[in-house]
């Protein structure tokens, strides 16, 4: 049976009709989904926010495939498990002023 997830979140008793295959794929997706979530709507405790790399990219004044490319290098990246890139808003200030 394929549900969507809206149609699991209206009506999660539905769920028992999933197989298990499509069971793992629905937690997979929801678990993705928390913690994109979570990491946005949660600042830490020193006010801080994350940024997506469009917004990211305006502060620095880079191009957004610049900021993608040194990802790996750049201090202010921040790994929420999740597969998007967010930045610390206050890490790319402390950048900036170097």
């Amino acid at each position: 049976m394929q549900l969507s997830l809206d149609e699991l979140a209206a009506t999660p008793e539905r769920a028992i009709y999933l197989t298990p295959a499509e069971r793992q794929t629905v937690l997979l997706k929801c678990a993705s989904i928390q913690s994109a979530l979570a990491a946005v709507v949660m600042p830490d405790d020193s006010g801080d926010r994350l940024l997506g790399v469009e917004e990211a990219a305006v502060i620095l004044g880079w191009e957004v495939e610049t900021l993608r490319h040194r990802k790996k290098s750049v201090p202010f990246r921040v790994d929420t498990g999740a597969r998007k890139l967010l930045f610390s808003y206050q890490g790319i200030q402390r950048f900036i002023k170097r």
